[in-house]
């Protein structure tokens, strides 16, 4: 393995790492309907505001909502490292055949 390809390597398992390391969260309600709650620590979920309100001849009633993630969606997770391991694949298998070209 040439220097590049160590290069390579290295900063895609970096990337890969954070990824697994900062996620998207959702917020799984008791009917088992999905929200986003923005990107979070694998240890700390996020917090997110809900607001839920009603507008009754013209007075608007609100209700604030504090919803807190409770499941990795991993439907966002898995493409993201895909493209990772590809594309660092790729790049590893383009600087091995230019290194061996050159020879």
């Amino acid at each position: 393995m040439n220097s590049p390809q160590k290069i390579v390597l290295l900063i895609g398992i970096i990337l890969a790492v954070a990824t697994l390391m900062y996620v998207p969260w959702n917020h799984v309600d008791d009917d088992g309907e999905k929200q986003s709650v923005g990107y979070g620590l694998l240890n700390q979920p996020p917090v997110a505001q809900e607001q839920h309100g009603i507008n009754i001849f013209g007075l608007k009633i609100g209700v604030s909502e504090t919803v807190k993630g409770n499941e990795v969606d991993t439907s966002r997770v898995v493409p993201t490292l895909a493209v990772i391991v590809l594309a660092t694949g790729g790049l590893l298998l383009l600087f091995g055949t230019a290194k061996s070209m050159q020879s």
